[in-house]
């Protein structure tokens, strides 16, 4: 298989943006300035997909537009941008940005919380956090975190791997907390919670399966408790979560590639245009 699909405009990488023939280890940790890559692309991310990595950029000066699957956004800065799998993402960097990405496997996210973790729900969402005068303190405090990843990362000091996952989980937590997301209520279990999580992995990464008592039989529960699930977490039912994002799936053909409406139609499993 390819580690690239391209359309027109809209490409797909098991790896970093630009590797083409490298296909990452399944327990991918990488960390590098900004500025290393984007240079040799002029400054221009083109929008694209990452199968199975979660990327964190860290962005202390210098400009940047983020276009997301829907929109183009001039990010204040300093910002933090949080990107998990599967989300479509392009960015435009002026030539004197300063800051760093760090992008680890899903494969090493996973070893780090639980399935039922409200973190794990939390990071399956694009974050934009930026960072006024007022809380200047807590970018502060994540970039001492990026910099003792880095100083670790190119070490060999005696139980090097624990002490990254324990800098990695203090990273994505501090991250989950400023964006101020409670997930569901206190009424949810860990193991409705991991249900929940779950359903939208096999959403992101099935063929667009739509229906709801075959969803529910992928988690082995029934389509009502799979409903009263989703409604407890999101006050959405199970179906309206689907419909959007097959939704969210058809605007990002329609917006970044050059297919056919009856191509997408296919793509997504439509049966009539």
């Amino acid at each position: 298989m390819d580690t690239i699909r391209t359309s027109a405009k809209f490409k797909h990488y098991d790896g970093l943006y630009g590797d083409i023939d490298h296909k990452p280890q399944a327990e991918y940790i990488f960390l590098e300035q900004i500025e290393t890559r984007s240079k040799e692309f002029g400054w221009m991310v083109d929008p694209h997909i990452h199968s199975h990595l979660y990327q964190l950029f860290f962005i202390e000066s210098g400009k940047v537009k983020f276009q997301s699957s829907s929109q183009s956004t001039n990010l204040p800065i300093p910002c933090v941008i949080f990107i998990p799998p599967n989300t479509l993402h392009g960015l435009h960097y002026s030539a004197n940005v300063k800051g760093q990405i760090l992008t680890l496997s899903d494969n090493v996210i996973d070893s780090l919380f639980t399935s039922h973790s409200a973190v794990m729900l939390s990071i399956e969402n694009l974050h934009l956090i930026s960072f006024s005068d007022k809380n200047s303190v807590s970018f502060s405090a994540i970039l001492k975190l990026v910099k003792q990843i880095h100083e670790e990362l190119f070490s060999e000091c005696f139980e090097k791997r624990l002490m990254l996952e324990s800098f990695f989980r203090q990273l994505i937590i501090y991250v989950c907390r400023l964006t101020n997301n409670e997930v569901g209520n206190s009424k949810t279990t860990n193991n409705e919670l991991e249900h929940y999580i779950r359903f939208q992995k096999n959403l992101k990464n099935g063929n667009y399966e739509r229906s709801i008592p075959t969803l529910a039989s992928q988690l082995g529960i029934t389509p009502t408790h799979l409903n009263r699930i989703c409604r407890s977490i999101t006050g959405k039912s199970a179906l309206t979560i689907v419909q959007e994002h097959i939704i969210q799936k058809a605007q990002n053909y329609l917006t970044h590639t050059s297919y056919s409406v009856s191509e997408i139609t296919y793509l997504l499993n439509f049966e009539y245009q």
